[in-house]
């Protein structure tokens, strides 16, 4: 299922590279100049380690993370995600199945070669600081979310 969800990932990363090559080049001062082979997809899982309370890059064949240097958690409890993509035109995080089950979700906020995710837990209605045991803890080991990015390659 992991190898399914990856190719899924990767298919929709594909899908917006149009659209989000689109959007930036309207806003650089080279719009025309842009081409999609300007332009590269990262994809990464991004799973949780719960006896470590920490993020991992899962390297496991089918999960992509070629380009992902990196993952912790900052002091604000946020998911950093370093990678040698800047600058990034979009950014696409879904959960897999099993943050999706345990209602996780995570919002992705970067642009340059950090991307940090905030992740909201539905089941208490608020986000969770991951640097607090308590919070840590609700993410559970398993649970992990996948994401893409889309940088100007130029």
């Amino acid at each position: 299922m992991r190898r399914a969800t990856f190719v899924t990932a990767a298919l929709a990363g594909a899908g917006v590279l149009a659209g989000a090559s689109t959007a930036y080049a309207t806003l650089a001062p080279r719009m025309h100049e842009l081409a999609p082979d300007e332009t590269g997809v990262l994809a990464c899982h991004v799973a949780w380690d719960g006896a470590a309370r920490a993020p991992v890059l899962d390297h496991r064949e089918g999960s992509g993370c070629a380009g992902f240097t990196g993952a912790s958690v900052d002091g604000q409890g946020r998911i950093n995600v370093t990678h040698t993509y800047d600058p990034v035109v979009a950014i696409i995080v879904t959960p897999d199945e099993a943050a999706a089950g345990r209602g996780l979700t995570a919002g992705a906020s970067g642009g340059s070669a950090r991307t940090m995710l905030t992740v909201t837990d539905a089941r208490v209605g608020r986000r969770l600081y991951l640097h607090t045991e308590g919070d840590a803890d609700r993410v559970g080991s398993g649970s992990g979310w996948w994401l893409v990015i889309t940088n100007d390659a130029r």
